[in-house]
């Protein structure tokens, strides 16, 4: 959601019920907003910065009173006043509960975080409407690292935003999200994703092989043109002489990925449902 209008009056509302003490109304109205305005928008990031704002003693009623509902959603969330089934519900009141609490406690729906970030380990790319990076950030807030294959799928979802035909999927929207890319900035290497068989071998032999084959992987890895520059060539040239065109080749072929492994098209296909 675009209308900034909106998210402006909505802190107000949240202001004013704050200043009020009112903090069960208050964990209501922030849900309500949360889901009218749209799964990729939730609560608002200044928003939350708002509510983050609080006297330590508020966010965590908030989050408590938050949490009690991720428990109960089908008893305490009522459907009429949220327009949300219980899935969605759900999944905001983790969104939120997280977030007003991110740096004050993190063991507060750890397990239940844990649990939707697992889900990631299967994944290509990411394709859930939902802000899921935000539960990444409160694991690091709490200092503890997503697994690496995690990592991978958020860097994978983070590269589809500029590769050709991914441009207008959800994969692509999620990745071009600033809080996709702010987290994403904690962990800027290595070049290729870690969790990956093909790509834990690359990075073992690049270690291995030294500067060299560091400096190639660095200048292949970032390619996104649809045919390499004449530029793009020379350098890479010089540095496949570096390390010795016949060593790179056997090193490349012993790479070859998984035939079974899911390609391209698979992610546009499933994409496209």
């Amino acid at each position: 959601m675009g209308n900034t209008q909106v998210l402006a009056e909505q802190a107000a509302q949240y202001q004013a019920l704050a200043e009020r003490g009112d903090l069960p109304e208050l964990s209501r109205a922030v849900m309500r907003a949360a889901c009218n305005n749209g799964s990729m928008t939730g609560v608002g990031f200044e928003n939350m910065e708002l509510l983050r704002a609080l006297p330590d003693k508020d966010r965590l009623e908030l989050a408590g009173i938050w949490a009690r509902w991720y428990a109960h959603v089908e008893d305490d969330c009522s459907a009429e006043e949220f327009r949300r089934d219980p899935g969605y519900l759900r999944t905001e009141l983790l969104m939120v509960a997280s977030g007003v609490v991110r740096g004050l406690d993190g063991d507060l729906l750890a397990a239940e975080r844990q649990e939707q970030l697992s889900r990631l380990k299967d994944q290509y790319l990411l394709w859930s409407t939902h802000r899921i990076w935000e539960l990444a950030d409160a694991e690091l807030a709490a200092g503890r690292t997503p697994d690496t294959a995690i990592l991978a799928a958020f860097r994978r979802t983070n590269a589809a935003a500029n590769l050709p035909g991914f441009r207008r999927t959800q994969a692509a929207a999620n990745g071009a999200e600033p809080g996709m890319r702010n987290l994403l900035a904690h962990f800027p290497g290595p070049v290729l994703n870690p969790g990956e068989p093909w790509a834990d071998a690359a990075l073992k032999e690049a270690t291995a092989g030294g500067e060299p084959w560091q400096r190639l992987l660095e200048h292949a890895a970032p390619a996104t043109a649809y045919a390499p520059s004449a530029k793009w060539r020379r350098t890479g040239s010089a540095l496949l002489d570096a390390v010795g065109p016949e060593e790179a080749r056997r090193a490349v072929l012993s790479l070859d990925p998984p035939r079974d492994s899911r390609s391209v098209d698979d992610e546009m296909r499933r994409g496209a449902r």
